[in-house]
């Protein structure tokens, strides 16, 4: 199933693309990059990839595409070698610090980004309140949001490998898999015991 857009009206997407536009390479040396993305072996159903470039003496370039079922496509991306970031399909947020704990949840529980899943209650709130007449094609939209390890925004850390990109279309699979004892955070949150 493809994420719909809803009709005659690209606002959601349009507002989540505006939040990583890529910077501007100047020379129109881009290429294409598409592949598959899967997570513990089954295709990713929502989230983003991000191309990272770095070239000596600049700033970074950032290029961001949307994963949908497992699928996605990036233009524009420099040529070179890159590397590569996967993050959910909404910014998450953070749990307020419950309890006093530093750094957490009662109990030690992380309050890591990427690991909440009211995240997207409050993502469905907020466009329910701003967005109304779109409110079917929203959830629809966000129901894709998927739960990833933090480590896989960290492409200096994630051991994900690179990319060297190409003129035309390169093509990069990706295979993500859940770090030993890492949880989706609602999982967690299940099997905690009552009164803690």
């Amino acid at each position: 199933m493809h994420v719909p857009t809803p009709s005659g009206r690209r606002w959601l997407f349009a507002a989540c693309a505006l939040a990583f536009l890529p910077l501007t390479t100047g020379c129109g040396k881009t290429g294409t990059v598409a592949g598959t993305v899967t997570f513990d072996d089954k295709p990713l159903k929502g989230g983003r990839i991000t191309f990272i470039y770095k070239e000596e003496g600049k700033d970074p370039v950032e290029v961001t595409g949307t994963i949908t079922d497992g699928e996605y496509e990036v233009r524009n991306v420099p040529l070179g070698e890159c590397k590569v970031k996967i993050t959910p399909l909404f910014p998450p947020t953070t749990l307020p610090n419950m309890g006093g704990m530093p750094g957490g949840m009662p109990g030690g529980m992380p309050t890591a980004p990427g690991s909440n899943p009211r995240s997207m209650e409050e993502v469905r709130k907020r466009l329910e309140r701003e967005h109304p007449e779109d409110l079917e094609e929203s959830n629809e939209i966000a129901s894709h949001n998927v739960e990833l390890p933090d480590i896989y925004a960290r492409p200096d850390e994630s051991g994900l490998p690179t990319v060297t990109v190409t003129r035309g279309t390169t093509t990069h699979n990706v295979e993500l898999k859940s770090p030993p004892g890492w949880k989706p955070f609602s999982q967690g949150m299940k099997k905690r015991p009552k009164g803690r």
